[in-house]
């Protein structure tokens, strides 16, 4: 059970942090919106999105990785 929602988390959680920046794109400076969210771009800058999304490329990352460790066994070429 609990392996099942660890692994519903790790594939909801970067479009979570996703769409959460890209709705406050234009506000990411603000505040308010920094004590709210700030935790999921902090140290980034914010002037791009390619820059504030940099958190999603790295866990969309690790997330593939892990599935071609865990599932591609057979396939050692994807391993490398």
């Amino acid at each position: 059970m609990v392996t099942i929602f660890y692994s519903f988390a790790m594939v909801i959680f970067p479009f979570y942090v996703y769409f959460t920046l890209k709705a406050n794109k234009e506000h990411l400076n603000f505040a308010s919106i920094r004590e709210r969210i700030g935790y999921l771009y902090e140290g980034l800058k914010t002037k791009q999105p390619v820059q504030y999304n940099y958190n999603v490329f790295f866990l969309v990352r690790r997330f593939l990785s892990t599935v071609v460790l865990m599932f591609m066994t057979e396939l050692p070429f994807f391993q490398c």
